[in-house]
This record gives C-alpha cells, sequence and structure tokens, in this order.
C-alpha cells in the first residue's frame, strides 16, 4: 500500500517542478530606459549593459568615444544636443543588430574611407533626425533590408551620401545632403528614395547601379556629373524630380521609366546604349540618344535633340509629334516614302525614308551658341532620295547630320549660329540646284563674290560665291549664296505654292506682289556702301505677269547694275544700288515715261485710297 501510494506521489511531484520550471523561461524583463551619462558615462557603456528592447536616452554633450557598436536592439535618442565625435578610429555608429533606432544625434569624424553610420545585414532600423558632417562618408546599408532613412542632414562628406549595397526595401526620403559624393544604389532593388534635397559635389546626386525596381520619386537634385545616373540598371522609376545640374544619363540600360520630370541644366536626358525606356512629359533642356533601340518618348518638352548610332536599329526609336522642341512638334519618321514634313516642324529625323521634302521651316535650337552637349536641327539616317529646301537651321551644335545618306538635293537654306552646320558621313548628296538658283547660304563662309556665270568666271559680281563650300571630298555647295536667303509667300499659281527668294546684304521688308498692278514691290535699308540684291523668281510668276520681260527700278531709277539669268524654273536677277533706304518695285518691261506714270498712278491711288479711309474712321 505504501509503495502504492509512493509510485503515485512521484511522478505528481516532478510534474509539478517540471511546471514550475518551464514558468521560469517564459519570465522577461521589461524595457528599460537607460540614460548617458547619468546611469552609464559612455554610450558604449550604456549599450554593453542593456537588454535588447531598451531606450538609451542621451543628455546633450560632446562624446568623444570612437566608434561606438550596436548590437543588440535598441533605441538611441539625443536628449537635446549631443555630439557623436568618432576621433577618425573607424565608423561612428556601426550596427550590427536589427530594430535599432538611432535618433537625433549629431555625428562627425569617421575614419578615411569608412561611415558616420554603418548598418550592416540588419532589417526594421531607423535612421531619423541625426546631422552627418565632416565624415569621409554619411551612411551605408549593407545587405539590409526593410530600414528607414529619414530626416537626416548630411554635410561636407567626401564620398557618397548614401550608399546602398545589395540592400531591398529601404527608405530614404525626406533628407537634405549638401557636399556629399553620391546617393548611391548598388545591386539593390525595390528601395525608395522620395522628398530628399541632394546637393553633390563631386558626384552624382543619385547613382544606380545594376540596380532594379527602385522608386526615385519627387527628390531635388544637384550633381557635377549627374543629376541622375543609371548603369547597368532596370525596370526602375524616376518621377517627379526637379534636377537642377547635371542632367539625367541612362547608360546600357532598359525597361525604366523617366516621367514629369524637370532637368533644367544642359546635359538634359541622356541615353546611351539604353533600350525599352519610356520617357514621358519631361520638361528638359535636351534629349540625346545615342546607340539606342525602342525606346518611347511622350509629351517631352525640350530646346534641343540629337540622336546618333552606328546600325539602323540603332535609330529606330518611337519619338511621336507629342514630344515639341521650343514649342513645336518634332518629326520623327522611320520606313515613309514620298511625303512632305508640315510646315510646323522644330525638329526633323529621316530615318530610313525615301523621297521626303523638307521645306519652307525654321529650325531653330535652343542653345543660343553654349553647346554643353550636342544638337541637332535635321537628321538623314539610312535616307535616299529626299529634297530640303528654303529652310532656315539656326543655333545647333550640327545644323543638319547625314548618315549613310546619298543622293538628296540640299538648296536655299540658310545655315546659321551653328557650332557645325553640317556633319556628312557616309554620304554623297547634291548640295546646290545648279547654275543659277544657286545653293546655300553659309554663315562661315568668307570668299569673294567677284565673278558670275556657271564656271564663275564672267567679270561681275553675282550675289554667288567665286568658290564652292567644301564640306568634304565628296559633297560640297557649287554655288553658296553670299548672303541669307529671305523667303517671301508669293501665292499659289496654278495649284502650286509658290515664293520669292531675296539674297542681300540690306535688311529686305514690306514685301507684296500685286496681280493687277502686275508688279512685285519691297523695301530695302542699309547704311552705308554698295548694297545688292539677288531675286529668284519661278517662272510660272515671271510668265503670268510680265510674259518673260520684266524692269527693276530703285527708287524709280535704273539700278547702278543689273544682270538676268534664267533657267527652266526660275528667273534670277541681280542688281545694285548704294545703300539708303528704297523702294524696289520689278515691273512689265515698259519705256520709261510709261513705268514712271504707272508708278505715280499706283502711288495716287495708295493715297487717294488712305485719305478715303481716313476720312470714314
Amino acid at each position: 500500500m505504501k509503495k502504492s501510494l509512493v509510485c503515485t506521489l512521484t511522478p505528481l511531484l516532478l510534474l509539478s517542478l517540471l511546471s514550475v520550471s518551464f514558468n521560469v523561461m517564459y519570465v522577461v524583463a521589461d524595457p528599460q530606459v537607460i540614460r548617458v551619462p547619468g546611469d552609464y558615462p559612455t554610450m558604449q557603456e550604456a549599450i554593453n549593459a542593456a537588454s535588447p528592447g531598451d531606450t538609451i536616452i542621451v543628455s546633450s554633450g560632446l562624446y568623444a568615444e570612437g566608434q561606438i557598436n550596436v548590437n543588440k536592439s535598441l533605441s538611441l535618442l539625443a536628449d537635446g544636443g549631443v555630439l557623436v565625435d568618432g576621433l577618425k578610429k573607424g565608423h561612428v555608429f556601426y550596427v550590427t543588430a536589427s530594430h535599432v533606432a538611432i535618433e537625433g544625434f549629431t555625428v562627425k569624424n569617421s575614419k578615411t574611407d569608412v561611415w558616420g553610420i554603418k548598418l550592416n545585414n540588419v532589417q526594421n532600423c531607423t535612421l531619423k533626425r541625426n546631422i552627418i558632417q565632416d565624415c569621409w562618408k554619411g551612411v551605408t546599408l549593407s545587405l539590409s533590408n526593410n530600414n528607414t532613412v529619414v530626416g537626416n542632414r548630411l554635410l561636407s562628406t567626401w564620398r557618397d551620401g548614401v550608399y546602398l549595397l545589395e540592400s531591398s526595401n529601404n527608405k530614404i526620403i525626406n533628407n537634405t545632403m549638401t557636399g556629399i559624393g553620391s546617393v548611391s544604389l548598388i545591386r539593390s532593388e525595390n528601395n525608395t528614395l522620395s522628398g530628399n534635397t541632394i546637393s553633390s559635389s563631386s558626384g552624382c546626386g543619385v547613382h544606380l547601379g545594376g540596380s532594379r525596381y527602385n522608386n526615385i520619386t519627387s527628390n531635388r537634385l544637384y550633381g557635377p556629373e549627374w543629376g541622375i545616373d543609371l548603369d547597368d540598371s532596370t525596370n526602375n522609376i524616376i518621377m517627379n524630380n526637379t534636377v537642377t545640374y547635371g542632367g539625367v544619363s541612362i547608360s546600357t540600360s532598359s525597361n525604366n521609366t523617366l516621367s514629369n520630370n524637370t532637368i533644367a541644366t544642359d546635359r538634359g536626358v541622356y541615353l546611351s546604349g539604353s533600350s525599352n525606356n519610356t520617357l514621358t512629359a519631361n520638361d528638359a533642356i535636351a534629349f540625346h540618344l545615342i546607340n539606342c533601340r525602342n525606346n518611347e518618348l511622350r509629351n517631352n518638352k525640350m530646346k534641343d535633340f540629337e540622336i546618333k548610332g552606328e546600325e539602323l536599329s540603332d535609330f529606330i526609336n518611337d519619338v511621336d509629334t507629342s514630344n515639341v522642341r521650343n514649342g513645336k512638334p518634332m518629326y520623327y519618321w522611320i520606313n515613309e516614302k514620298d511625303v512632305k514634313i508640315p510646315s510646323d516642324a522644330g525638329f526633323v529625323a529621316l530615318i530610313n525614308c525615301t523621297r521626303i521634302t523638307v521645306e519652307n521651316l525654321g529650325i531653330i535650337g535652343g542653345q543660343s551658341m553654349v553647346f554643353t552637349y550636342r544638337s541637332q536641327g535635321i537628321v538623314l539616317a539610312f535616307t535616299i532620295n529626299s529634297t530640303i529646301r528654303n529652310t532656315h537651321i539656326r543655333g545647333h551644335y550640327c545644323g543638319i547630320w547625314l548618315y549613310v545618306s546619298s543622293d538628296n538635293t540640299i538648296y536655299h537654306n540658310n545655315f546659321t549660329g551653328n557650332a557645325n552646320h553640317f556633319h556628312s558621313e557616309g554620304s554623297t548628296n547634291t548640295w546646290d540646284a545648279g547654275y543659277p538658283c544657286g545653293g546655300n547660304y553659309w554663315s562661315n563662309y568668307e570668299e569673294a563674290d567677284e565673278y558670275c556665270g556657271a564656271d564663275q568666271d564672267h567679270p561681275g559680281s553675282d550675289g554667288i560665291g567665286d568658290f564652292p563650300y567644301v564640306i568634304d571630298m565628296f559633297n560640297q555647295d557649287r554655288f553658296p549664296f553670299m548672303r541669307p536667303i529671305n523667303l517671301f509667300d508669293a501665292g499659289t499659281w496654278d495649284g502650286i505654292t509658290c515664293h520669292v527668294d531675296i539674297s542681300s546684304n540690306s535688311t529686305v521688308s514690306n514685301f507684296q506682289l500685286n496681280t493687277t498692278l502686275k508688279t512685285i514691290t519691297f523695301n530695302v535699308t542699309g547704311k552705308t556702301g554698295l548694297g545688292f540684291c539677288r531675286v529668284t523668281i519661278p517662272n510660272i510668276i515671271v510668265q503670268d505677269l510680265w510674259q518673260g520681260n520684266y524692269t527693276v527700278l530703285i527708287g524709280g531709277e535704273p539700278p547702278l547694275d543689273v544682270r538676268n539669268w534664267t533657267d527652266t524654273e526660275n528667273t534670277c536677277t541681280y542688281f545694285t544700288y548704294q545703300h539708303s533706304e528704297h523702294e524696289v518695285i520689278i515691273v512689265p518691261e515698259f519705256s520709261s515715261a510709261t513705268i514712271l506714270l504707272l508708278f505715280m498712278v499706283a502711288t495716287l491711288c495708295t493715297v487717294t485710297a488712305y485719305r478715303i479711309r481716313t476720312r470714314f474712321t
């Protein structure tokens, strides 16, 4: 009986003891608040004594402790102005535990080539409202995920302000960084950089290297190299940022989205070796696509544009007319044939096109002779049998850029104010319409005009230079104009829109063509010396108005000198006068008395009409 009772009680006693033992294991101490220097004189001593989950509050003062190692889940809070001096012995804060908060400290003097605060292989840490200054580098997150860096100020770091290495799902938000190297994301993904002001003194504002699926949004960026730099990076979103210096570079990167950014720098947006990116609703000084494929541009505003490549595929990008240059739509045509560029074009690119007409345009760049980065006016790549005429191309790094494009005809254009009027590579083209129609005006042409004729071997000027304008060994303008060509609307004749071209060393104004009086009139103005005009009129107008015979009068008097030439399409007349202000009138060829009478009648009618209109006004 006793033996049975002992056997029964013994297991019950053992169970009771085990129960007590298990209850002891689940007792956890409450988080404690530790004060420095009240409880411990240094921060490191407080950390060493603390338990995970404790809060360490540091009173105002200078704490020159060298590297502080945070290897427990703690909250470190500054109470007042707390300066932590790393004495250039290592990192100022070296965090190797997750769930750490560091808030409100001023951190300075890290060792050369290390960090003010380093988070190494941790998660869910917060760096908030700290000032990090005079450190070799600012903040780094290495192999660290789901951390937040918010509301900090980084000042005068020699290298990177914030550096993420193989780190994901972190938030870098609402920080101010001045005088830093860069904010860099290397092989990192799904991070957010938002609301930061970043001013780099020696690198990029934000640099992504081998990184993907990051959001770079609503930042204000300044970088002497680039404001934003993507290198070998994919599927990132760059949105609503303002870049005030350095521009945006996207190099060997794909499937990124760049939208609603303002890039107020000469570099603008620069893509090289990149494909399948989407650029939408950005406002930039310039866009550059170099060896790029299958990128889409929509609703972007710019002053300048550049496109270059080596293979045809390097030029195949989707750029529609929703993109505007200096307020005018861009025409980036691929594989088009037998059409005409609309008259409102602000930029023209013809890629693998045939028999395109480009005429009567003003292709004006935005750089005003400041050519920090290259821009183009008109681009022809792999394009043949097209015509460019009666167009003013001004203010570009390169006025017209031709690549593997031949058998095109380019004449009666003005090339002015370009750093380089042309670039021709692998191309042979015709740069004039023969004599007497002539070629183009080139503002850097400096030869004389003492001869005339198809071979420029007859004495007497004709408004065309005596020597060709040489482009390269395969291309030359044989008949360059001496002065810019003024293009005037002459109406429609037999269904054809016609113009009268006037090249002159005078200011030409008040052009009028009167079909009733059968006259062409305009004013010429100059200060001193000999003035000249070279007027090119379509033959259809010459025949309709004057049956091929006409007279030129300068202020009612014959010119000092006059010469005429005719080809199958146009009639050209060259005449001279002494500079002041004159009215030029071209009339049917009558006797001098008849001409003077007609001129007086026209003048009297004009005066009478003016008086009647004035009387009833």
